[in-house]
């Protein structure tokens, strides 16, 4: 059960009329949407229908068209196998070729564009000698000519009386040379152009239809059948592609599209009966509710009223009620908290969501488990959602078969207790990391000193002893002996002074952070030039850098600041030795600049960087990114523990950024010789 910021009231008697009549206008609006939906399915099946004649349509005119294309080719193929066509000749061919074409009125042959026979010869005779070269018609029979292809134009007025349609094609002594200088003349064929349309079925259908030619850049021509109003009323249409042209059919119902129903008033008599219906239901609904709601709101109250997360399931294990505490710890499976909902569903989706962590690779043995762990409702388990959070689980079994459960959030308890024991076990570890360092360079102490107080443990020494037992030794060989034993006793002596600074060092680094810690630190603030501090550590570390081909730069020209230059010098060397450890070759850049009042320094490495995920540990005390790599290095690894308190007691901060296999880099602020009133803060908003 869940208590919303604003709940519906039933009893608000503005609220009920308001969705009563809410309910009302959605049943209306339903039939509204309905009926469009209707009109809109005659539309689309309209148009189905339609394009299916449409299509039929197109077809019928495509083929009567090329059939009297090939019937003009028939009589052009004739002509050039009779070289010369005399009117019998004509009359059975032209005869031959018409064929069953009522819609055909004529067809002529015009040698040098002069109508030399018809067929048939009437009513036509009266077109025998007629010279298109002196009729309005000749242009459209010398571009026939010209463009080498057939044309066809109409419907027109016919020399002959009536209306009609003209093919006509060019005719060349030769197939395939088109050659308007040599052409024969032209075959032309006439057809009525009412019987044309009732051949095709233009006249006939439920469908009112237009024609037009496309012209060829793509434009469309005027209507040349039918009403041209068609064209832009949305009409179904159909490309004809012809031998002589292109043309655009277009088709509408007669009546024009459907856009209203058969009979409106029944479907407005159910819709509105509907709505009456669905008014009168919700009204009897709403003082069921408002009932309902009065006794939810007692248990509301009481189940609200617990500060822990609460639920409470019945006797076959569906969710009852529970608290909004429950469904805030529970937030990837919150909205699945609804009376009703079986617990094995909530848990098993829980898991699906990624709500229970520690289920992660065991999904099904773990949801077995807290199902036994539920039903049994006898024990208090400790669980981890998905927010990090712990839970202390206590499930008990009602007198009905149900079962109570609370959640008590746990988590400051229990990360105090892994504070405490990551606290123990990072103590631990350094503790081992130090007595490692130590143990390292005391062995070597001991060890080489062992030597130099029993000389005869090295082989100069046995050697010159050899010699000097010889009665007569060789001046020469003895000071090359000599040489030798002072050389290998001198290599030990360094590797014993080596060997006791690195202890020194660790010494004194323990107690530099042992005296931070304490805040028995010394600081003497004064302004000076932060070169001199930067080159002093980078002395210090010259000859390590040059045997590990390590090139270290410094930028910061005429900056000063306001601190302790023996403590800007310990900051300098711990980070140049922290970069050095971590830097096989490459080089280390130190560089300064200043912001306003700020003076920001930056120590940057090529070295191997810092995984993401332990840049964050790298400054506290007794955290180290990590022990393997810090014992390969060496030190302790409080280097930038230590720097960190110096520059926040100088007033300053610091920060990193690191880039796993291509180098680290530290930066920390201090102020300026001339602001040293700026405070910590300024950095902090300018680092920013």
């Amino acid at each position: 059960m869940l208590k919303t910021t604003r709940r519906f009231d039933p009893a608000n008697p503005g609220l009920r009329a308001g969705l009563i009549g809410a309910t009302v206008a959605l049943v209306l609006a339903t039939g509204l949407w309905i009926q469009q939906s209707r009109i809109s399915a005659q539309r689309v099946e309209a148009r189905l229908d339609l394009s299916q004649e449409v299509s039929a349509l197109a077809a019928r005119i495509e083929g009567n068209l090329l059939s009297k294309y090939h019937l003009l080719n028939g009589m052009i193929a004739m002509i050039r196998l009779e070289r010369e066509l005399t009117d019998e000749v004509f009359r059975v061919t032209a005869e031959t070729l018409h064929g069953n074409n009522p819609e055909i009125l004529n067809i002529a042959v015009a040698p040098d564009l002069v109508v030399t026979q018809v067929y048939p010869l009437e009513p036509n005779s009266s077109l025998i000698g007629f010279d298109y070269r002196g009729s309005v018609q000749y242009d459209a029979a010398r571009a026939t000519i010209d463009e080498g292809r057939p044309v066809m134009v109409g419907p027109l007025e016919l020399i002959q009386g009536g209306s009609g349609y003209i093919i006509r094609a060019p005719v060349f002594s030769q197939a395939g040379i088109r050659d308007p200088e040599t052409a024969w003349g032209i075959v032309s064929i006439v057809l009525d152009a009412p019987r044309f349309h009732a051949a095709v079925g233009l006249n006939t259908g439920t469908m009112a239809a237009a024609l037009r030619r496309v012209e060829r850049d793509g434009s469309a021509g005027p209507a040349f059948f039918g009403p041209p109003e068609i064209f832009p009323g949305d009409p179904i249409t159909q490309t004809i592609t012809l031998p002589f042209g292109t043309w655009e059919l277009a088709a509408r119902p007669i009546g024009g599209w459907p856009d209203n129903l058969e009979t409106p008033w029944r479907h407005w008599t159910f819709f509105a009966a509907l709505a009456a219906l669905a008014a009168t239901l919700l009204h009897f609904i709403l003082i069921l509710s408002e009932r309902r709601r009065r006794a939810e709101d007692r248990m509301f109250n009481a189940i609200e009223a617990i500060d822990d997360g609460f639920a409470l399931y019945d006797s076959e294990d569906r969710l009852v009620s529970c608290n909004q505490k429950y469904r805030e710890i529970y937030t990837l499976s919150s909205d699945l908290m609804v009376p009703g909902m079986p617990f094995e569903t909530i848990i098993r989706e829980g898991v699906r969501r990624g709500q229970y962590p520690e289920a992660t690779g065991r999904e099904e043995d773990w949801i077995a488990e807290r199902l036994q762990s539920h039903r049994d409702a006898d024990q208090i388990i400790v669980q981890q959602i998905a927010s990090g959070r712990w839970l202390k689980v206590a499930e008990r079994r009602t007198s009905d078969g149900g079962i109570v459960g609370f959640r008590v959030d746990i988590t400051a308890l229990t990360e105090a207790k892994e504070l405490a024991e990551r606290a123990s076990r990072a103590k631990t570890d350094f503790i081992n990391v130090l007595s490692h360092e130590l143990r390292t360079p005391m062995t070597v102490v001991l060890g080489y000193t062992s030597i130099l107080a029993n000389p005869q443990l090295f082989r100069a020494a046995r050697e010159f002893e050899e010699l000097m037992k010889h009665p007569e030794p060789d001046p020469d060989e003895m000071r090359r002996r000599g040489g030798a034993l002072l050389t290998e006793m001198s290599s030990f002596a360094r590797k014993i002074e080596g060997s006791g600074n690195q202890l020194l060092s660790l010494i004194n680094e323990l107690l530099d952070f042992s005296k931070i810690e304490a805040g028995e630190i010394e600081i003497d603030l004064i302004d000076f030039d932060l070169a001199d501090a930067a080159e002093a550590a980078a002395e210090q570390f010259k000859a390590l850098a040059q045997r590990k081909n390590v090139t270290i730069t410094c930028d910061m020209p005429g900056i000063r600041v306001h601190a302790d230059p023996k403590r800007t010098q310990q900051v300098f060397a711990n980070l140049l030795s922290n970069a050095l450890k971590f830097t096989d070759s490459g080089h280390v850049d130190i560089c300064a600049t200043q912001n306003g009042d700020i003076v920001f320094v930056t120590v940057e490495d090529t070295g191997c960087g810092i995984p993401a995920g332990l840049q964050s540990k790298v400054f506290e005390e007794f955290q180290q990114a990590d022990s393997s790599s810090t014992r390969r290095a060496g030190g302790t690894g409080l280097g930038l523990a230590i720097v960190k308190r110096i520059v926040e007691r100088l007033g300053g901060t610091v920060s990193l950024n690191s880039t796993p296999g291509q180098g680290t880099k530290i930066t920390f602020t201090l102020p300026c010789a001339v602001a040293a009133s700026q405070t910590h803060e300024t950095a902090r908003r300018l680092l920013a």
